[in-house]
Protein backbone atom coordinates (compact mmCIF):
# COMPACT_ATOMS: atom_id res chain seq x y z
CA UNK A 1 0.00 0.00 0.00
CA UNK A 2 1.57 3.75 -0.94
CA UNK A 3 0.54 6.63 -0.10
CA UNK A 4 -0.01 9.78 -2.46
CA UNK A 5 1.79 12.50 -0.33
CA UNK A 6 4.96 12.21 -0.31
CA UNK A 7 8.63 14.57 -0.93
CA UNK A 8 12.02 13.91 -2.62
CA UNK A 9 14.76 16.10 -3.36
CA UNK A 10 18.32 15.49 -5.32
CA UNK A 11 21.39 17.23 -5.82
CA UNK A 12 24.25 16.92 -8.11
CA UNK A 13 26.77 18.48 -10.27
CA UNK A 14 26.31 17.97 -14.39
CA UNK A 15 29.91 19.90 -16.35
CA UNK A 16 29.86 23.05 -14.63
CA UNK A 17 26.36 23.35 -13.35
CA UNK A 18 25.20 22.31 -9.92
CA UNK A 19 21.18 21.20 -10.03
CA UNK A 20 18.57 20.76 -7.59
CA UNK A 21 15.19 18.75 -7.93
CA UNK A 22 12.70 18.74 -5.29
CA UNK A 23 8.88 16.60 -6.54
CA UNK A 24 6.09 16.84 -4.30
CA UNK A 25 3.02 14.80 -4.29
CA UNK A 26 -0.36 15.06 -2.87
CA UNK A 27 -3.44 13.04 -3.63
CA UNK A 28 -5.29 13.36 -7.08
CA UNK A 29 -7.55 10.56 -8.88
CA UNK A 30 -5.32 10.70 -12.10
CA UNK A 31 -1.49 11.65 -12.46
CA UNK A 32 -1.32 15.59 -12.95
CA UNK A 33 2.59 16.93 -13.04
CA UNK A 34 3.40 20.59 -13.13
CA UNK A 35 7.15 21.33 -13.84
CA UNK A 36 9.01 24.65 -12.80
CA UNK A 37 12.08 24.29 -14.34
CA UNK A 38 14.43 27.04 -16.66
CA UNK A 39 13.65 27.78 -19.66
CA UNK A 40 16.89 26.30 -21.11
CA UNK A 41 15.83 23.21 -20.11
CA UNK A 42 12.18 23.11 -21.19
CA UNK A 43 12.47 20.70 -24.07
CA UNK A 44 13.05 18.13 -21.69
CA UNK A 45 10.06 18.73 -19.33
CA UNK A 46 7.80 15.60 -21.42
CA UNK A 47 10.87 13.11 -21.39
CA UNK A 48 10.73 14.19 -17.46
CA UNK A 49 6.72 13.71 -18.21
CA UNK A 50 7.17 10.56 -19.17
CA UNK A 51 9.78 9.04 -16.77
CA UNK A 52 6.91 10.31 -13.98
CA UNK A 53 4.57 8.06 -15.66
CA UNK A 54 6.20 5.19 -15.71
CA UNK A 55 7.04 5.41 -12.00
CA UNK A 56 4.08 6.39 -10.83
CA UNK A 57 0.27 5.62 -11.47
CA UNK A 58 -1.53 8.35 -9.56
CA UNK A 59 -1.04 12.06 -7.60
CA UNK A 60 -0.34 15.52 -8.39
CA UNK A 61 3.13 16.57 -8.47
CA UNK A 62 5.10 19.41 -8.64
CA UNK A 63 8.42 19.47 -10.05
CA UNK A 64 11.01 21.50 -9.29
CA UNK A 65 14.63 22.24 -10.94
CA UNK A 66 16.83 24.61 -9.79
CA UNK A 67 20.54 25.70 -11.67
CA UNK A 68 23.27 27.88 -10.42
CA UNK A 69 27.20 27.70 -11.58
CA UNK A 70 28.91 25.11 -9.57
CA UNK A 71 31.11 26.91 -6.76
CA UNK A 72 33.57 24.61 -6.45
CA UNK A 73 34.51 25.46 -10.26
CA UNK A 74 37.63 28.06 -10.36
CA UNK A 75 37.26 28.70 -14.30
CA UNK A 76 33.46 28.91 -16.14
CA UNK A 77 33.11 28.44 -19.85
CA UNK A 78 29.51 30.19 -20.16
CA UNK A 79 27.94 31.10 -23.51
CA UNK A 80 28.37 34.70 -23.76
CA UNK A 81 30.64 36.39 -26.44
CA UNK A 82 31.69 40.03 -27.22
CA UNK A 83 31.75 41.21 -30.48
CA UNK A 84 32.48 44.28 -32.10
CA UNK A 85 29.53 47.25 -33.65
CA UNK A 86 32.04 48.35 -36.17
CA UNK A 87 29.31 50.98 -37.09
CA UNK A 88 29.55 52.14 -33.65
CA UNK A 89 33.05 51.81 -33.38
CA UNK A 90 33.70 54.27 -36.56
CA UNK A 91 30.86 56.60 -35.39
CA UNK A 92 33.25 57.20 -32.44
CA UNK A 93 36.51 57.37 -34.02
CA UNK A 94 34.46 60.28 -36.72
CA UNK A 95 33.37 62.01 -33.65
CA UNK A 96 36.85 61.49 -31.43
CA UNK A 97 38.98 62.37 -34.83
CA UNK A 98 36.59 65.74 -35.09
CA UNK A 99 37.14 66.82 -31.45
CA UNK A 100 40.72 66.70 -32.10
CA UNK A 101 40.71 68.84 -34.87
CA UNK A 102 38.55 71.42 -33.80
CA UNK A 103 39.17 71.91 -30.10
CA UNK A 104 42.85 70.51 -30.08
CA UNK A 105 42.51 67.77 -28.77
CA UNK A 106 44.73 64.71 -28.48
CA UNK A 107 44.27 61.92 -31.25
CA UNK A 108 44.97 59.10 -29.19
CA UNK A 109 42.29 57.20 -28.51
CA UNK A 110 43.07 54.46 -25.56
CA UNK A 111 41.39 51.31 -25.12
CA UNK A 112 39.86 52.06 -22.01
CA UNK A 113 37.83 55.17 -23.68
CA UNK A 114 36.27 52.36 -26.11
CA UNK A 115 35.04 50.23 -23.39
CA UNK A 116 33.63 52.84 -21.25
CA UNK A 117 31.10 53.99 -24.58
CA UNK A 118 29.36 50.47 -23.31
CA UNK A 119 28.46 50.60 -27.24
CA UNK A 120 31.62 49.21 -28.96
CA UNK A 121 32.12 45.73 -27.49
CA UNK A 122 28.58 44.10 -26.97
CA UNK A 123 27.77 40.83 -25.02
CA UNK A 124 26.39 38.21 -26.80
CA UNK A 125 24.34 35.31 -25.51
CA UNK A 126 24.87 31.93 -27.95
CA UNK A 127 22.58 29.41 -27.20
CA UNK A 128 24.12 26.57 -25.35
CA UNK A 129 24.34 22.94 -25.53
CA UNK A 130 21.50 21.21 -23.35
CA UNK A 131 22.02 17.81 -24.38
CA UNK A 132 25.21 17.45 -22.73
CA UNK A 133 23.27 18.16 -19.27
CA UNK A 134 20.23 15.87 -19.94
CA UNK A 135 22.34 12.56 -19.13
CA UNK A 136 23.03 14.08 -15.77
CA UNK A 137 20.23 16.15 -14.98
CA UNK A 138 17.94 12.97 -15.58
CA UNK A 139 20.03 10.65 -13.01
CA UNK A 140 19.39 13.28 -10.32
CA UNK A 141 15.76 13.98 -11.28
CA UNK A 142 15.59 10.25 -11.02
CA UNK A 143 16.69 10.29 -7.49
CA UNK A 144 14.93 12.44 -6.54
CA UNK A 145 11.51 10.53 -7.47
CA UNK A 146 13.15 7.43 -5.66
CA UNK A 147 13.35 9.09 -2.42
CA UNK A 148 9.70 10.52 -3.33
CA UNK A 149 8.11 6.54 -3.58
CA UNK A 150 10.27 6.01 -0.87
CA UNK A 151 8.62 8.32 1.46
CA UNK A 152 5.12 7.66 0.15
CA UNK A 153 5.56 3.47 0.66
CA UNK A 154 6.45 4.72 4.23
CA UNK A 155 3.43 6.95 4.72
CA UNK A 156 1.42 4.07 3.28
CA UNK A 157 2.35 1.24 5.85
CA UNK A 158 1.30 3.91 8.22
CA UNK A 159 -2.10 4.54 6.53
CA UNK A 160 -2.32 0.94 6.65
CA UNK A 161 -1.76 0.26 10.10
CA UNK A 162 -4.28 2.68 10.78
CA UNK A 163 -7.15 1.30 8.63
CA UNK A 164 -5.95 -2.40 9.86
CA UNK A 165 -6.47 -0.95 13.91
CA UNK A 166 -9.58 0.78 13.19
CA UNK A 167 -11.03 -2.62 11.11
CA UNK A 168 -9.85 -4.55 13.91
CA UNK A 169 -12.21 -2.05 16.72
CA UNK A 170 -14.82 -2.46 14.35
CA UNK A 171 -14.90 -5.90 14.80
CA UNK A 172 -14.47 -5.91 17.98
CA UNK A 173 -17.40 -3.80 18.71
CA UNK A 174 -19.51 -5.99 16.05
CA UNK A 175 -19.34 -8.98 18.11
CA UNK A 176 -19.85 -7.23 21.14
CA UNK A 177 -23.08 -6.55 19.34
CA UNK A 178 -23.88 -10.13 18.45
CA UNK A 179 -23.47 -10.59 22.00
CA UNK A 180 -25.91 -8.46 23.34
CA UNK A 181 -28.14 -8.66 20.22
CA UNK A 182 -28.82 -12.28 21.23
CA UNK A 183 -30.72 -10.88 24.38
CA UNK A 184 -32.79 -8.32 23.00
CA UNK A 185 -35.82 -10.19 22.30
CA UNK A 186 -36.28 -11.80 25.49
CA UNK A 187 -35.78 -8.26 27.15
CA UNK A 188 -38.06 -6.23 25.12
CA UNK A 189 -40.68 -9.42 25.89
CA UNK A 190 -40.02 -8.98 29.73
CA UNK A 191 -39.92 -5.09 29.35
CA UNK A 192 -43.40 -5.31 27.42
CA UNK A 193 -44.98 -8.03 29.66
CA UNK A 194 -44.40 -5.85 33.27
CA UNK A 195 -46.26 -2.34 31.09
CA UNK A 196 -49.52 -5.01 30.77
CA UNK A 197 -49.51 -6.20 34.01
CA UNK A 198 -48.72 -2.94 35.45
CA UNK A 199 -51.60 -1.17 33.37
CA UNK A 200 -54.39 -3.99 34.45
CA UNK A 201 -55.71 -4.41 31.12
CA UNK A 202 -57.01 -8.05 32.10
CA UNK A 203 -57.78 -9.32 28.54
CA UNK A 204 -55.83 -11.96 26.06
CA UNK A 205 -52.74 -10.50 24.48
CA UNK A 206 -51.45 -11.75 21.11
CA UNK A 207 -48.53 -13.97 22.01
CA UNK A 208 -46.72 -12.15 19.24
Amino acid sequence: MHSMTGFGRSEGKVVSYFFTVEVKSVNHRYLDARFRIPQALSQYELPMNEILRKECERGSFDVSIRQRIAASDSHFKGNTKFVVDEAALKSFLDGAKWLAKEHKLDKNVSLDSLVQTNRIFVAVDEAEDVSKLWDGLKGIYQKALKDLKTMRKAEGEKLKQILLGGALEIERLAEKLEKLAAGHPKRVEEKLQHRIKKWELGAQVDKG
